[in-house]
């Protein structure tokens, strides 16, 4: 099987000056880069933090390693062990590319034919040095391959010299911990994995791995992952057409302009466009290069999935699991790249506000309008975790509402056991109320009253959580679903209506609505949000006035609605298991939460009054799970 140019660049380039490796040295994450290039790294490093500076950080990986005390970075660089497989393959392509030439003949001027390589002494030998290597006490027990059986790089593979141990510089790595999954020497063994249950030889570790076909898991893993880089720049490239697009739309609109007003504009009408082709051509730019980006890391995974084919089909068992742990690495890096980074390729439009002065045609106009970019939105929020799980006493619960108070106090009914239970902001339950009747939502209306819709019984019930007692009960026309609080007014779904009610259960008014709106909320605009039918979200105004609506094949069954603080709408998918995050006119944002973060069967969902915990009535309601975010606008 013959190497990609782009996987022998992947293996014999370094990441640093981009060009073929000069003394390849690696770090203990398996990266490797030239020994004059990592020294230059390290001493910038020192230039840029100081002599004090302790630790260094792989330029691919990321990871942290120690630097030896007062030691100089050339002399820690020379001792870190040489990779002599990308060495072996830069001289296997030097041969390739010229004539078969031995290389200690050639180190004294002397051009004589390779006849054979040394695995060890990663060199190509004539017929001369042959027989002084195999004479030679300290040479004799080398490997010596006939070149004719070194055809291609991966024979290569076969012939490698065995992996030497970053930290035991003489020793071989021949040993494979399967706790901590990482090729070691037998000193490892001894000094860091003597505790571990299951350490084996690597010819061992390898049959199990075939034997258990995680090689073809792992690669598995790869193509999906390649597949999600395929999927994203699909949609970059589809945006990159709406990009030229809406630019047009705009152009033209800045010309339909143009002729509403006279020859004074004209040099108006050129800046205008001059903007809009420098914000598009630098989108444009930006989005491209984002791309490419993308399309970088999938050609990455393709060429991973052709080196572990070649490396399962042809390496020894310790160069094949020190493949591995580079190739996972390096598939790590990609996973969490396209996890923080999907944004990257988020949809962005180009707009057109115009003047507000353009309609009075004054001299003092000093410019159209301004060209801005639409569709691209700061993400104020992280990815939360999730950091704690709410669980009543009771058994088979269903909570099916949440609520908080300032005080980090949380209060959620139970459908199935008919309860009101509350839990102080450490999520211990502290105390709970039977109720006459199975509950559904709750919201709270100030530092310890909250009010209950009970559907079965048509009826709002406000309860005291301080003592826990029932206030008083109100009865409504129809079967209750969702409760909001808007100042002084209390918004309720219910079948095909929202309706709005004061604290006395007094109708105020009533906005017709198609499908159950289990779950209602509302932002300080006075719009609110409600479900339309199985997957829609509706938005309108309590005028009544229709605002947007949300429809995505990704969110399905529509359940819980909140917002955020800057106004972001986050909507459940029950069958979905994932948790939409929309802007404040209902363009997706990024699907913040899923099955992966442990989303499943989502019903309610509630902010923390801080704004600090996304509240998740998980799997059908049978707990609570909340996810903190450490980055709040």
């Amino acid at each position: 099987m013959a190497l990609s140019n782009i996987v022998l660049e992947n293996l014999t380039n370094c990441p640093i000056c981009n060009e073929k490796f000069n003394l390849p040295r690696f770090l203990p994450c398996y990266h490797t880069y030239c020994q004059h290039c990592l020294k230059d790294y390290i001493e910038s490093e020192i230039e840029k933090y100081g002599k004090s500076l302790s630790k260094i950080k792989c330029v691919v990986c990321q990871s942290v390693f120690p630097l030896i005390p007062d030691t100089e970075p050339e002399k820690y660089v020379a001792e870190l062990p040489m990779d002599n497989l990308a060495l072996s393959i830069i001289k296997r392509k030097e041969v390739g590319d010229s004539e078969n030439i031995c290389y200690p003949c050639k180190r004294i001027d002397i051009t004589s034919p390779a006849v054979c390589y040394c695995s060890k002494c990663v060199e190509f030998l004539c017929k001369d040095c042959e027989k002084y290597h195999k004479t030679n006490k300290s040479t004799s027990n080398h490997l010596l391959v006939s070149i004719a059986k070194i055809v291609k790089e991966t024979d290569l593979l076969k012939h490698a010299p065995p992996v030497i141990c970053p930290e035991h510089r003489e020793s071989e790595m021949a040993m494979y911990c399967f706790s901590h999954e990482v090729v070691c020497c037998s000193s490892c063994v001894s000094e860091h994995h003597s505790q571990c249950k299951t350490v084996a030889t690597v010819e061992h570790a390898v049959a199990r791995f075939k034997e258990k076909r995680m090689f073809e898991a792992f690669n598995k893993n790869l193509q999906k992952s390649k597949l999600k880089y395929e999927e994203e720049i699909k949609k970059g490239t589809e945006h990159l057409g709406q990009l030229d697009h809406s630019a047009s739309f705009i152009c033209a609109e800045i010309e339909e302009m143009r002729k509403m007003i006279n020859k004074h504009f004209d040099d108006l009408e050129v800046s205008a466009k001059k903007q809009l082709v420098s914000i598009k051509n630098e989108q444009t730019d930006e989005l491209e290069d984002k791309i490419d980006e993308f399309r970088m890391r999938s050609l990455m995974l393709e060429d991973s999935e052709q080196v572990l084919k070649a490396f399962v089909q042809n390496a020894s068992p310790g160069l094949l699991l020190f493949e591995m742990k580079r190739l996972k690495n390096q598939h790590m890096e990609c996973e969490k790249f396209i996890h923080q980074s999907k944004t990257l390729l988020a949809k962005r439009l180009l707009d057109f506000e115009p003047d507000k002065n353009v309609a009075f045609i004054t001299s003092s106009l000093k410019h159209m309008g301004k060209v801005f970019v639409k569709g691209v939105f700061d993400v104020t929020r992280d990815v939360p975790k999730n950091t704690m799980t709410l669980k009543t006493k009771r058994k088979n619960a269903r909570i099916t509402g949440i609520s908080s108070f300032p005080d980090g106090r949380i209060v959620v009914t139970d459908e199935n056991n008919c309860t009101l239970t509350l839990f102080d902001g450490e999520g211990k339950e502290v105390n709970e109320l039977v109720l006459l009747g199975k509950p559904w939502d709750v919201a709270t209306l100030d530092r310890h009253r909250c009010v209950i819709t009970m559907r079965g019984l048509n009826v709002l019930q406000y309860v005291n959580v301080n003592d826990m007692t029932l206030l008083r009960q109100i009865a409504i026309d129809d079967g209750c679903w969702g409760v909001s609080v808007y100042g002084e007014e209390l918004v309720i779904g219910f079948d095909n209506k929202v309706e709005i009610f004061d604290f006395g259960g007094r109708s105020e008014h009533v906005i017709p609505c198609l499908g159950s709106d289990y779950y209602v909320t509302i932002d300080n605009l006075g719009r609110f949000y409600h479900k339309h039918h199985g997957n829609t979200l509706h938005c309108r105004h309590v005028s009544g006035k229709f605002a947007f609506s949300y429809y995505n094949a990704e969110l399905v069954n529509l359940t819980g609605i909140t917002i955020d603080n800057d106004g972001n709408i986050y909507v459940a998918g029950f069958h979905s298991n994932n948790v939409h995050q929309l802007t404040p006119d209902g363009s997706l944002m990024r699907i913040i939460l899923s099955g992966i973060d442990g989303i499943y069967q989502p019903l309610k969902l509630h902010f923390s009054k801080d704004f600090s915990k996304l509240l998740v009535a998980n799997n059908n309601g049978s707990s609570v799970a909340v996810y903190s975010f450490t980055n709040i606008s």
